[in-house]
């Protein structure tokens, strides 16, 4: 067997290694905006280019960048702009999820004719969305700890051995919390425009030729029950596929919200 040869003499000088700047690149710090800029891809010649450029003209005067600074944004491209920038029209603030910034990001309630924020399962808590309470049988909207103000969720009356929920300024309507009526010498809560129930405007049913008095929603008590949950004694007020928003949160709770069809009652 030939011996083994220990001269480590090559040939060829091995290769150089040259040291490699890392690219001008001001990444989103949300992760899901720059997952987006990854996946659609991003013009970096504009961005080396324009790094280029401004080192070349790092000594000239401050009037001088201002220019350069115009121009290399118009050469960038609209392409670039449009995945830096938000989506909503006017808005030139940084994308920071889906498309848009932290202003404009916010879901909307998919209720027809809302405009309020959406929880995780589409829908506002008027509507529907949100969490039900931890007590069983609840289909409330929870608060604080996972649970209905009924229940004890939310803020409380700040008043020694009182559990009720706080209506404004820490305390019960009870201990004076909450809006009073604007009526002289009442100290009653507010119901309706500023009013109290005995000094409020009397309101009727707005359907035409009723004249009954306004139960809730501008109807009476019987042009509310063509209008009420279908589900079996339940008096509230159906507002998507035959059901009130009590009964509607139970099924998205469930994650049932697929299988509901519309009721004609």
């Amino acid at each position: 067997m030939p011996p083994i040869s220990t001269d480590t003499t090559f040939s060829t000088p091995p290769p150089m290694k040259v040291p490699v700047e890392p690219i001008p690149f001001d990444a989103p710090a949300d992760i899901d905006a720059l997952a987006m800029l990854l996946r659609d891809g991003f013009d970096w010649a504009s961005v080396l280019e324009h790094e280029s450029c401004s080192s070349e003209r790092s000594g000239t005067q401050d009037d001088d960048d201002d220019d350069h600074n115009t121009d290399s944004a118009e050469t960038t491209g609209a392409s670039a702009t449009t995945r830096y920038h938000c989506a909503k029209d006017g808005c030139g603030r940084r994308v920071r999820l889906h498309a848009f910034c932290c202003e404009h990001r916010t879901k909307i309630c998919l209720f027809q004719g809302c405009l309020r924020e959406a929880n995780r399962n589409h829908y506002c808590p008027a509507h529907g969305g949100g969490k039900c309470c931890k007590t069983p049988h609840c289909a409330n909207a929870a608060q604080s700890l996972g649970y209905c103000k009924a229940h004890g969720g939310g803020a409380r009356c700040t008043v020694a051995d009182c559990g009720k929920s706080s209506q404004g300024g820490g305390l019960c309507r009870t201990h004076g919390g909450g809006k009073r009526c604007s009526e002289a010498g009442c100290t009653k809560g507010v119901q309706r425009g500023n009013k109290c129930t005995a000094h409020g405007v009397d309101r009727r049913c707005t359907v035409v030729g009723c004249g009954r008095i306004d139960r809730g929603c501008g109807l009476c008590m019987k042009h509310r029950r063509d209008k009420c949950c279908a589900i079996s004694e339940c008096n509230r007020l159906s507002q998507q596929h035959g059901l009130c928003k009590f009964h509607m949160r139970q099924f998205r709770e469930d994650d049932k919200s697929d299988e509901i069809v519309s009721i004609e009652v």
